[in-house]
């Protein structure tokens, strides 16, 4: 059986409440990306596809 993790992508300006979700999140099993802007979060999800 393949063991599929869930991918979240973060999207926050404020750097200390990002990490917190981010290390939250990693912490019970998400794989986790960050970004900080719209435009960032945009290009991360385009990557992706």
């Amino acid at each position: 059986m393949t063991d599929i993790k869930t991918k979240i992508l973060v999207v926050e300006d404020e750097e200390s409440i990002r990490r917190f979700i981010t290390l939250n999140l990693s912490a019970v099993g998400y794989e986790v990306g960050e970004a900080d802007t719209g435009e960032k979060a945009l290009a991360a999800g385009n990557q992706r596809v």
